[in-house]
């Protein structure tokens, strides 16, 4: 069995982490990382893959839903759907603004509950309907997707920086 040290991760895969750390060190100040939750209909699941990877690579810390139960066979009771539902507002309550994944302008009841939520604790509350007017969920996955004025957009996103060699090669 590997030696744990402070970080809780076996000897192995510390080094791994630090390694990667010496290759992408890539330092995202405190003072421009937000806690973003997204917040939507579960059934634009490749939207919220997407934008949990943009937000991400922004340096954000993003929380998402964790349980994708209307596109499985899975059951789920009343009760359970209760507490997915305060689970998600605790990450709301945790957040600094949320982001409304509102593909096509669709907002439903739970939904409009995590808004109403979000405005009560002060939270900004986006919508990509209104950051990206023409995205459709079809865009996910796809460059082509991405409206050139958008901040997520390769233009626009600050590039990542290395301490040792200067820009980072980008995809």
């Amino acid at each position: 069995m590997s030696r744990m040290s402070r970080f809780h991760l076996p000897k192995e895969r510390q080094y791994a982490f630090f390694d990667a750390c010496r290759r992408f060190p890539v330092v995202v100040s405190a003072a421009n990382r937000m806690k973003i939750t997204l917040c939507g209909s579960t059934r634009f699941r490749s939207a919220f893959e997407e934008w949990d990877a943009r937000l991400t690579m922004e340096g954000h810390l993003v929380y998402s839903v964790g349980v994708w139960y209307h596109e499985s066979s899975k059951v789920i009771t009343p009760a359970q759907k209760a507490m997915l539902d305060f689970v998600h507002l605790e990450k709301i309550s945790a957040s600094d603004e949320i982001f409304v994944i509102d593909v096509g302008g669709y907002v439903g009841d739970s939904t409009e509950k995590e808004i109403e939520f979000a405005r009560k604790q002060g939270k900004k509350v986006r919508f990509l309907s209104e950051e990206s007017p023409n995205w459709k969920e079809a865009d996910s996955s796809s460059s082509k997707g991405i409206p050139s004025d958008h901040p997520t957009a390769r233009s626009q996103v600050p590039q990542l920086q290395s301490r040792s060699s200067g820009i980072l090669p980008s995809n």
